[in-house]
């Protein structure tokens, strides 16, 4: 080979762009992962896998899952979705536990959340808001004031199966920490086993943007801090459903700014066992 050709070869190789680390992402975990491609076509530079990333079982299972329930990671809505799984980084919280709260209360709740959160902010005297953002109900915007606020798509799951996955953005002050980022979240809950109540598993997937705040979001104080945050909002869940029955409808529409169509709702909800 003669030096013109070694110079050509050479200028070949620094001109060839390296993948897209967010390709990589997404591309990697589809190969390590063994998730449908679909028609997504990944270079083999590309699906090579993210430094520091073992695709063991932890960090499969909720791809695996969501492919499973029909979640297809080449459908353009959801690239971002699995792109994000594929991060390097990820911190997995759990939080587990038993409300005084029948599941079929709670999915009616969840099924009218404009309505959950104007009962939560009347019985607990803290401001929820909570919107939808299309027509079919599967994106929406919900907010505890001063605490948390967030977007997400709801990308499978129903109440009827007691299963939920959404996907999304938001923010949350935890104490002096205001962190913004996106998240899987992941709820499931069912009656509880002795007959009254419902128990619940929810699962929360973040991805923090470097080794530092993946230690900090790994101490413990931190997910200590977070578990009390959900429980907090569930906590007020539960008690504005027992303050609902206590008082029923009519104290309701004593208060005003309730209109026909929300006590009708809400008597519905009341028809349902606590």
């Amino acid at each position: 080979m003669g030096p013109v050709h070694a110079v050509l070869l050479l200028v070949a190789f620094l001109a060839t762009p390296a993948p897209d680390p967010r390709l990589r992402e997404y591309c990697s975990l589809l190969r390590h992962c063994a998730l449908p491609a679909g028609t997504t076509a990944c270079p083999a530079d590309a699906s090579a896998g993210v430094d520091g990333v073992r695709y063991d079982e932890g960090r499969c299972e909720v791809p695996r899952l969501l492919a499973a329930r029909g979640v297809a990671p080449d459908a353009p809505r959801h690239q971002a979705l699995f792109g994000f799984l594929g991060r390097r980084y990820q911190v997995s919280y759990d939080v587990t536990g038993d409300l005084p709260l029948s599941a079929m209360r709670l999915s009616y709740l969840v099924e009218d959340l404009p309505l959950a959160a104007r009962l939560l902010t009347h019985f607990q005297g803290v401001a929820y808001t909570a919107e939808y953002l299309d027509a079919d109900r599967s994106r929406l915007k919900t907010s505890r004031a001063g605490t948390l606020a967030a977007q997400a798509d709801q990308v499978s799951g129903s109440t009827g199966e007691g299963v939920l996955y959404y996907y999304g953005s938001g923010t949350s002050q935890m104490g002096p920490w205001k962190l913004r980022g996106h998240a899987v979240v992941e709820v499931r809950y069912a009656p509880a086993p002795a007959g009254r109540g419902l128990r619940y598993r929810i699962r929360i997937l973040a991805s923090p943007a470097n080794a530092v705040v993946n230690a900090f979001m790994n101490l413990w104080l931190f997910k200590s801090v977070l578990r009390g945050k959900v429980e907090e909002v569930l906590r007020d869940i539960t008690q504005a459903s027992a303050k609902l029955d206590r008082q029923g409808l009519s104290g309701l529409s004593a208060a005003g700014g309730w209109t026909d169509d929300e006590q009708r709702r809400i008597a519905a909800l009341l028809a349902r066992p606590g």
